[in-house]
């Protein structure tokens, strides 16, 4: 994944999706089942092994979806295992769990060389700016498995997860897949299965829904992109990708997805504020202030809190791991039923 790969064209939609949609897919080539078959063994696990599913983290959202989540990590580019009890009593979703991680952890460091590539262009040879191929080697990564599961319809005037930025560096996810309950078998295109609940924010403020290959990656920056990394004056800055999910009619189903949030070193530092802050200090207060159940006072450092506030997605009262937090917009708006458009150049 580097801009001088192929022709100009090329280049040039690959720095459009970067500064000015925020997203884009990319093929995992190689695979016979779709991210490793991953994903259909985690919805297997917790179909057959009862441990497995009492220890996952089940959270209910906003429109009554409900989501469990096994949660691991990456630090310093090592690979935490999974939970004990999914890896003995699962062994075949802990052998595709090690490929697909194996295949994102690849795109996570080849979009890093991009950005560099991209963003620092000349000034990546110089000592005055941040590396996003060092901040990804150095940092930590949060890497969650979903299911979400629902009774009944979606509430139009309910969204899963409304409109929001994510607060790290950027995110490499999957894009959902369906699995009937019971048996986890797999939706085929065309054969019932759903669209991916996913509406991404243009600049422009037009909401549309992003044409997603089947089977893709996908890569969504995020706002430490920009706010925890030092850039050259007159960089571009990649564009933090706002987007929201609303889980469609998933009666009988299971949706499951796989995402990987980056994060800026524990040393890196908040850009253009008067007083130093580090990337680790402002995670640890963040975490702390919404484990202590005072998410109101939890620090809007880096945020514009006319704008927008941080949120925890209902995670971080459990273990740090589970601490994904993003920045949802005050008063943002859900789309109309006409207000929505397929997208295609936004994952091309």
């Amino acid at each position: 994944m580097h801009a001088q790969d192929g022709d100009e064209g090329t280049r040039a939609r690959l720095a459009d999706a970067v500064f000015n949609i925020g997203m884009f897919a990319i093929d995992t080539p190689g695979s016979k089942q779709p991210f490793m078959g991953a994903l259909q063994t985690y919805v297997e696990c917790l179909e057959t092994d009862g441990e497995v599913h009492d220890m996952v983290l089940k959270t209910s959202m906003d429109d009554a979806t409900e989501r469990l989540t096994l949660a691991t990590s990456t630090n310093v580019s090592l690979p935490e295992p999974l939970p004990a009890a999914a890896a003995t009593s699962c062994p075949r979703f802990a052998d595709a769990s090690a490929r697909l991680r194996g295949t994102v952890d690849a795109a996570g460091v080849a979009y890093a060389s991009l950005l560099d590539e991209l963003v620092h262009g000349p000034a990546v040879q110089r000592g005055d700016v941040d590396l996003y191929r060092s901040a990804v080697a150095r940092g930590e990564s949060l890497e969650h498995f979903h299911v979400f599961r629902r009774d009944g319809p979606p509430d139009d005037d309910l969204a899963t997860l409304s409109m929001h930025t994510d607060v790290g560096l950027f995110i490499v996810m999957t894009a959902p897949e369906y699995f009937s309950e019971p048996g986890a078998v797999r939706l085929e295109p065309g054969a019932g299965k759903p669209g991916t609940g996913f509406i991404l924010e243009l600049p422009s403020g037009e909401l549309v829904r992003p044409v997603v290959p089947d089977g893709a990656l996908l890569v969504l920056n995020g706002e430490g992109a920009t706010k925890w990394m030092r850039l050259a004056g007159g960089s571009r800055h990649p564009r933090p990708a706002s987007h929201e999910v609303t889980v469609p009619d998933i009666s009988g189903m299971a949706r499951a997805w796989f995402g990987r949030m980056y994060f800026p070193p524990r040393d890196a530092l908040l850009q253009g504020s008067d007083t130093p802050v580090t990337w680790g200090e402002y995670r640890q207060q963040t975490y702390s202030a919404f484990r202590g159940g005072q998410k109101e006072s939890a620090s809007l450092v880096g945020c514009t809190p006319s704008r927008s506030l941080l949120q925890d997605e209902g995670s971080c009262n459990d273990d740090e791991v589970y601490c994904w937090m993003v920045r949802k917009g005050k008063g943002m708006g859900r789309p109309g039923p006409t207000g929505l458009q397929m997208l295609g150049r936004a994952v091309g």
